[in-house]
């Protein structure tokens, strides 16, 4: 049997806004072949990807806003994404 090696993470949004104290999820979709894995960081912390390669923020605050990168890796290489998140609280509104 012979298959092309290959990788590529699907475009997706590269900002998400959210409330606080809301959950959101930011979607990592990479295809290829063989089946990449997939991580995430921010600031140098790395949280787990579900097993679609999303990543789920529960009960967000203010400390979870900033830019997520999502790495998904096979034998093919690598690829990259990154994905701005901007809370919003209350605090926003009472100042606008």
């Amino acid at each position: 049997m012979q298959y092309h090696l290959s990788l590529q993470i699907q475009p997706g949004p590269k900002v998400m806004k959210v409330q606080v104290g809301h959950t959101v999820e930011l979607p990592c979709v990479p295809k290829g072949v063989p089946e990449p894995t997939v991580t995430w960081i921010k600031d140098l912390k790395e949280y787990q990807a579900s097993p679609d390669g999303s990543l789920v923020l529960k009960t967000v605050t203010l400390e979870d806003e900033g830019t997520y990168m999502c790495t998904a890796s096979n034998t093919a290489g690598r690829d990259e994404a990154r994905i701005r998140v901007v809370i919003q609280g209350w605090l926003q509104n009472f100042f606008y």
